[in-house]
């Protein structure tokens, strides 16, 4: 393993940050071509979503639409950027065949691409969301500030488990279909309509689950929740695990990904 190739292809692809943002950029207008409304899009189509669903959820539940509309709301946002990871993820090289055939690049250019699209797109979704939350009474507070380290700290696992899946799907192109199908049914195991509580004494049963981790580091401070120290010290031991395994790989086989798309 070469990692002083690995590192110097970390740096030299953090250092030309406009390569990368303007490629997401590029990929996120291009999606809304021709549209009125462009990206606004993103948020619209989720809010139709959410809340067509949060009222008839509620409406079974007998509940009120205000506490569960909030909190399926932030569920669903940050559950599409974290899938959003793995299934872009599985496919971050082969797409880009073309620009890695013809131009000498580095390799983490792409992945940090793929990271900077999926940011553009939560950042919609966020709108909508404190929009949302404002119009029902539910003003920002202290806890709230707690998202902005919570989100580097997902970033950086994130990026790895993009990197690890990038390698396998590229080498075995059976993995990319397979994660979809996997995915399709990951909202329903993961606490992002019903509740981790709904367990009892035993809900630390739900953080099995490595997307419940990163679902509840996010969500709770956009609720105005404290972070709970057991998800805080679950995803701080997950990121490490998954930056050192993705580090490796990258090491490994970042030379031969050439060969594999």
């Amino acid at each position: 393993m070469n990692y002083t190739l690995a590192v110097k292809d970390i740096v030299n692809s953090a250092k030309k940050w406009r390569v990368w943002y303007n490629l997401a950029l590029y990929d996120t207008k291009a999606k809304y071509q021709r549209t009125k409304l462009g990206p606004i899009w993103i948020v619209l189509v989720n809010l139709i979503f959410v809340g067509g669903i949060s009222l008839v959820w509620s409406t079974i539940q007998h509940a009120d639409i205000r506490s569960i509309l909030p909190r399926f709301f932030s569920g669903f946002i940050v559950w599409q950027f974290l899938s959003s990871f793995v299934l872009e993820g599985c496919e971050v090289f082969t797409v880009e065949k073309k620009i890695i055939f013809n131009i000498p690049i580095e390799k983490f250019t792409f992945l940090l691409k793929n990271a900077v699209t999926q940011i553009l797109i939560l950042l919609h979704n966020l709108a909508g969301f404190f929009i949302v939350m404002t119009l029902m009474g539910n003003w920002p507070n202290f806890y709230m500030l707690l998202f902005i380290p919570a989100l580097i700290l997902t970033l950086i696992a994130a990026i790895g488990i993009s990197l690890i899946l990038s390698f396998i799907a590229a080498r075995f192109r059976d993995i990319s279909p397979l994660i979809r199908s996997l995915m399709s049914v990951g909202m329903l195991v993961t606490p992002v309509l019903w509740d981790a509580a709904q367990f009892g004494t035993k809900y630390y049963l739900v953080y099995i689950n490595p997307f419940a981790i990163f679902l509840d580091l996010l969500r709770k401070p956009l609720l105005g929740q404290p972070i709970g120290m057991l998800e805080l010290s679950l995803a701080l031991t997950l990121t490490f695990v998954i930056s050192g395994v993705a580090f490796m790989l990258f090491s490994r086989f970042r030379h031969r990904i050439i060969y594999w798309i």
